[in-house]
């Protein structure tokens, strides 16, 4: 099955994003901004790929990479590969093969040291997995992540929330703080320009920190 599998790069950040779309569980890590966005702060640079089953999108996958002292070229991705909807559900097989075939390309061609957590949920894939592919599971846990229905009312989505969040909220409105959807990119450079420096004043050694907790992936 492995031999009917291929990988092409994508380069167009609208091919892309469609193809996010089409995914079982979209991510942010996964998006083009995203990895321009980590590009410019620590310089970790994005590539997109996208695996095809018999000609058909079967999933796409963000990775990261860079030289690191000591540890070598390493590749990252971050909540991926995703996997695109399909008429039926997708087959376990499937999904450890198309894991695979993003290894054999990024240790065996390219001779990097891969770190992935897939966009899956653990009912996805059956115990031992990681075996069966030639990866070792890390016992560190560097952050979590939770999903919020966001078809629940206002007043609902208020309730459910702890009561320093409810009061930061509340203290936010009354400041007069606004939400604005912009997709312009020198608002995305404003916003990567202010991250940097708060990196800069606050934290000097962050981006040390961030590139020792990556390899516990």
């Amino acid at each position: 099955m492995k031999d009917q599998l291929e990988i092409k790069t994508v380069t167009d950040r609208n091919s892309w994003t469609e193809l996010l779309f089409r995914c079982h569980y979209a991510d942010i890590m996964q998006t083009w901004e995203y990895g321009d966005a980590i590009n410019e702060c620590i310089e970790w640079q994005p590539v997109r790929q996208v695996i095809y089953y018999h000609d058909k999108v079967l999933a796409l996958a963000q990775l990261l990479l860079k030289e690191v002292p000591v540890f070598g070229k390493i590749a990252r991705i971050q909540h991926g590969p995703l996997f695109v909807q399909q008429d039926e559900k997708l087959q376990p097989v499937l999904l450890i093969e198309a894991i695979k075939k993003l290894k054999e390309y990024w240790t065996e061609r390219e001779k990097m040291r891969l770190h992935l957590t897939p966009g899956l949920f653990p009912g996805d894939l059956p115990d031992g997995w990681n075996k069966e592919v030639g990866l070792r599971k890390s016992n560190e846990v560097l952050w979590s992540s939770i999903r919020i229905d966001l078809q629940q009312s206002e007043e609902q989505l208020r309730k459910k929330m702890k009561r320093q969040w409810r009061n930061a909220l509340k203290k936010a409105e009354n400041s007069g703080l606004k939400l604005v959807d912009s997709r312009r990119e020198e608002d995305f450079k404003f916003f990567i320009d202010k991250y940097l420096s708060l990196i800069h004043i606050s934290e000097p050694t962050r981006p040390l920190y961030i590139s020792y907790a990556v390899f516990c992936l």
